[in-house]
């Protein structure tokens, strides 16, 4: 997912979860209840009615009833409801009157009902087409009875949702500390997005959450909204997960999620056409994802055969294909408890792909910190500690004209000698307490190279000569404390230095030729005066 394109998401990822704390502000409350006083059986009623394509009409004889029981309850699916009790309203699920939608929502309705009623009725209506044809199921039960039972046949989506945003929260946790310690691509951000949301959806539709939510209206934008905003961060993810040369097809599917959630939520808001009637757009959309799944599959095969990646990949898209299908049923078709299954589906390819995404993520860790490491090895000179010739030369061709840059050369008398004399542990142990001494005076403004046996030099920008020779004078005086008490070779640093010259320099290699000049008259008034 280019920049551009993630900006665009993150304010879409904003704007959508501001929209749904508001729809629970402001949808309304579930239902409204008429009854003063409140107390598994199914109940048949003893004529449907017919009124219209959208509407019918349940009675009941007082025949039926159990008087141990003392609540009916039933399930709608974005009908409006109203209930009769010897022709008295007791309660209503009405629409919601709301931008964030018109329509009930989906839950379970709980009536209780008053001793000595003769008969009651129900009468439903379908807010939209495609829920005409709902079947409703009603059950006669005792006070939290209902509760009781949700629990119970809600445990298996609660326990799927609740795994499914625990792992997005990981990954995103995951996410934010491994890149601190290694550079690495923003698959593991997309996919624990993509997670969360996906187990904050599947959270949303439990039936348990259907009947504590008070607000359905809600809970139904929240649903639409959730679905629509994790198309985007999947076709992302998957560019990056499976590494193949192309990032067109996936930014033209996030942009078209995009246009999905802005056009869609548009029209939702401003009543023209609502979530349930565009939604057909979305899962089109979702389609269009197991097909780049399918074409990132294809791609990688061709490029770095059947590895383990494609293997996950593979076994990835037959459990999404299969829990699509699934899913798509329950929904278009209405078979409820078939959707548990398509989640376990989409748990299995979760926990799938997250455990190769991080398996991968942590080999490019592991590979960036041996990278640091030959870094290290190319750029320093081990023994001082200091960078090394190859760093200064990549420096120096990186900034061949660096205005107000000072460098300054440095190389040790009597070297050769404290070698011959007393062994080349001498001579290296001379070289390293050098180092230390140029550093310490140098490079806490500059950087210091050691760019041969006894030859270092220090690079300083923004320096002016003034600063330089009161340096100079520092690592002077640091010597001189240094051969207090010395029985061998004493330290001897000669140096020069010079500031980039545009009259004098074409780069920084002829400003270091002139610094060399003045560090070797200074080498020769050393050796003058340790002569006389």
């Amino acid at each position: 997912m280019k920049k551009s394109v993630s900006i665009v998401y993150g304010v879409l990822l904003v704007i959508g979860f501001i929209l749904m704390a508001l729809s629970f502000a402001f949808a309304g409350k579930k239902n409204t209840s008429f009854a003063e006083d409140s107390r598994r059986i199914e109940l048949q009623p003893d004529r449907v009615v017919e009124v219209s394509e959208d509407v019918r009409e349940y009675y009941f004889d007082s025949n039926q009833m159990q008087s141990e029981f003392s609540e009916l309850t039933f399930f709608s699916v974005h009908q409006c409801v109203e209930v009769y009790a010897d022709g008295e309203q007791i309660y209503s699920l009405e629409k919601s009157s709301t931008v964030f939608g018109r329509t009930p929502g989906t839950g379970w309705n709980t009536i209780q009902l008053q001793e000595g009623v003769k008969s009651f009725s129900v009468r439903i209506e379908a807010v939209y087409p495609a829920v005409r044809d709902h079947v409703t199921r009603f059950y006669q039960e005792n006070d939290g009875q209902m509760v009781y039972q949700t629990m119970r046949g809600s445990v298996p989506e609660i326990m799927v949702s609740t795994v499914d945003g625990a792992i997005g929260i990981m990954l995103l946790i995951y996410y934010a500390i491994a890149r601190r310690k290694v550079k690495m691509g923003p698959g593991i951000l997309y996919f624990g997005i993509f997670t969360l949301m996906m187990g904050m959806w599947s959270m949303n539709e439990a039936e348990l959450v259907a009947y504590m939510v008070k607000s359905r209206t809600a809970a139904s934008y929240a649903g639409y909204m959730l679905i629509m905003l994790m198309i985007a961060p999947f076709a992302a993810f998957l560019q990056e997960f499976s590494e193949v040369e192309e990032k067109y097809i996936s930014n033209i599917i996030c942009i078209c999620s995009f246009a999905n959630v802005l056009v869609c939520t548009v029209l939702h808001m401003t009543g023209i056409c609502e979530f349930k009637n565009t939604v057909f757009c979305t899962h089109f959309l979702m389609a269009c994802d197991l097909l780049y799944l399918l074409y990132v599959i294809l791609q990688r095969y061709r490029a770095r055969g059947m590895d383990r990646r494609v293997r996950v990949c593979i076994w990835g898209l037959v459990i999404l294909l299969v829990s699509y299908a699934v899913d798509m049923s329950a929904y278009y078709i209405g078979w409820r408890r078939t959707d548990v299954i398509g989640r376990f589906g989409f748990l299995l390819f979760i926990c799938l792909l997250a455990r190769e995404a991080t398996a991968v993520s942590m080999e490019k860790i592991d590979e960036g910190r041996k990278a640091e490491i030959y870094r290290e090895l190319a750029e320093h000179d081990m023994p001082t500690g200091l960078y090394n010739r190859n760093a200064y030369d990549e420096w120096a061709s990186e900034n061949a004209r660096d205005r107000e840059t000072a460098i300054v050369t440095f190389d040790l008398n009597d070297l050769k000698y404290c070698n011959d004399t007393f062994g080349h542990a001498a001579g290296d142990k001379y070289i390293q307490d050098a180092a230390k001494l140029i550093a310490e005076v140098f490079e806490p403004a500059g950087v210091c190279y050691r760019i041969g046996g006894d030859e270092f030099c220090a690079v300083i920008r923004h320096a002016r000569s003034e600063w330089v020779e009161e340096r100079l004078r520092r690592l002077e005086c640091l010597e001189r404390k240094y051969n207090e008490g010395k029985t061998d070779v004493p330290m001897r640093i000669a140096y020069g230095y010079a500031i980039f010259d545009e009259q004098y320099d074409k780069n920084m290699e002829e400003t270091r030729n002139r610094a060399d000049v003045k560090m070797y008259e200074k080498k020769r008034a050393i050796k003058a005066e340790e002569r006389k």
